[in-house]
């Protein structure tokens, strides 16, 4: 972007920087869902019997967490609302219709956000729907480039089928591979349409543990893992009695 364009550049960067570090990436920080469940087993006396996470490569002037930083706020410019801007009220309504959000948990998300942006005039908030209008038209080609380059890097996803005018693939690829899931299951994700299957391997893991990761594992995987624990369990069992 160019500060100069603006006619109060300082304060309208800010909101725009703001904006990205409250609302674009993720809050919980950076983490893996997939290194947390492998953590889990382990710490309940079991060894995967295949890996759950995977370590990707990522170019050195682009370190993981930037990486996920960056694609998550490409992802908002491209979903960017200017009614988010002109009328929060009216977009955290539209936004929150029919899904079971309380009054108070809309109330205190209309709050945050106006805590960013409850202090702009009608100018400046025309140049910041302005500024997303641009980002948006170059964000969609910047987020492909992105996952090309990362599959170039890392030649276990590079089959990894994706419509790189689909949003969707595009996030399943780059996010999960800055949450470090292994390669078979991206591609796994990457097929999904419905998410029954994976919802009940989910479910096979909470029957069996008392909890499930959360994450979508292939299902041939699933059922290695699955078959792994209840055989160290039968063990530690036969070594007790």
């Amino acid at each position: 972007m160019h500060p100069e364009k603006f006619t109060n550049a300082t304060k309208i960067q800010r909101i725009i920087n703001t904006l990205k570090e409250k609302e674009a990436v993720f809050q919980s920080g950076h983490w893996s869902s997939a290194e947390e469940f492998e953590a889990q087993l382990r710490a309940d006396g079991f060894t995967p019997p295949i890996p759950i996470s995977h370590k990707y490569k990522f170019p050195q002037e682009l370190p993981e967490k930037e990486c996920e930083d960056m694609a998550m706020w490409l992802l908002y410019i491209i979903n960017f609302n200017s009614m988010r801007i002109y009328d929060p009220k009216r977009y955290v309504d539209t936004v929150t219709a029919r899904t079971p959000m309380t009054a108070e948990e809309k109330q205190a998300w209309y709050d945050s956000m106006m805590q960013i942006t409850g202090e702009i005039n009608d100018s400046e908030k025309e140049q910041i729907v302005a500024f997303f209008e641009r980002a948006r038209r170059h964000a969609p080609a910047d987020f492909a480039k992105l996952a090309r380059n990362l599959q170039k890097l890392n030649p276990e996803v590079a089959d990894a089928k994706i419509d790189e005018n689909s949003v969707r693939d595009l996030t399943d690829l780059v996010i999960g591979m800055t949450s470090r899931f292994h390669p078979d299951d991206i591609k796994y994700c990457l097929t999904l349409n419905d998410m029954t299957i994976a919802r009940e391997n989910q479910q096979k893991f909470d029957k069996l543990l008392g909890y499930s990761p959360h994450l979508f594992i292939e299902p041939k995987r699933v059922d290695k893992i699955i078959n792994g624990i209840i055989m160290q369990r039968n063990m530690q069992m036969g070594r007790q009695q």
